[in-house]
C-alpha cells in the first residue's frame, strides 16, 4: 500500500509540473516582446570618430531616428579607406534638429564598424557628415556606440522592450 501511495504521489507531482512548465511555456512564447539591442562598442573605433565617445553623450545627437535599412550600396574607397552608403527609411523620429524625408543616407566606414544589415530595424543617434568623402549624408555618432538593433524576440532581464527604451529617450530629452 505504502509502495502505490509513494508511486502515486511521484505521477501526481510529475504532472504538476509537466503542467506548470507547459503554462510557462505557453506564457512566454505568446508574449514575445521588441528589445533593443546595442551593438557592443569597440572602444578603440569609438575614440577615433570623437564627439560621441559614452552613452550620455548619445543623447546630444542632432538625430535619434528609428528605421529599416532598405538599402546599402556596393563599398567605394577614399584615400584607401573603404565606405558604404546605407538608405535608411525612418519609421518614427524621435528627435531631429531639421526637417528631414522620409529617408536618409547614411555614410559608414564598410571595414571598421559593426555592420548594419538590410531590412533590419535600428534606432540610430546620427550628425551631419561634413567632409570630402559624400554630401548630404549622417554618420553615426560613436561609430558602434550610436547603432541600436531592434530584435523581435523574448524578452531577456536585462533588456528594455522598445516602448521603455524610446520613453527612456524622451525623458532624458527633457532634461
Amino acid at each position: 500500500m505504502k509502495r502505490v501511495l509513494k508511486k502515486g504521489k511521484l505521477w501526481f507531482f510529475c504532472f504538476i509540473m509537466i503542467i506548470f512548465i507547459s503554462i510557462i511555456w505557453l506564457f512566454f512564447s505568446y508574449h514575445k516582446q521588441i528589445n533593443v539591442v546595442k551593438h557592443i562598442p569597440d572602444y578603440s573605433s569609438v575614440k577615433v570618430v570623437g564627439d560621441y565617445l559614452d552613452n550620455a553623450d548619445l543623447i546630444k545627437a542632432p538625430y535619434i531616428l528609428e528605421g529599416t535599412v532598405t538599402d546599402i550600396s556596393p563599398s567605394f574607397e577614399y584615400e584607401g579607406v573603404s565606405f558604404v552608403k546605407i538608405t535608411f527609411h525612418m519609421t518614427d523620429i524621435l528627435y531631429s534638429q531639421s526637417e528631414l524625408k522620409d529617408s536618409i543616407t547614411i555614410l559608414r566606414e564598410q571595414d571598421m564598424f559593426t555592420p548594419l544589415e538590410i531590412n533590419h530595424q535600428y534606432i540610430l543617434y546620427l550628425y551631419d557628415y561634413k567632409g570630402p568623402v559624400a554630401s548630404q549624408v549622417k554618420m553615426i555618432c560613436g561609430g558602434n556606440l550610436g547603432a541600436y538593433e531592434i530584435v523581435k524576440g523574448e524578452a531577456h532581464d536585462t533588456s528594455q522592450t522598445l516602448e521603455e527604451y524610446k520613453q527612456n529617450i524622451k525623458e532624458a530629452l527633457k532634461q
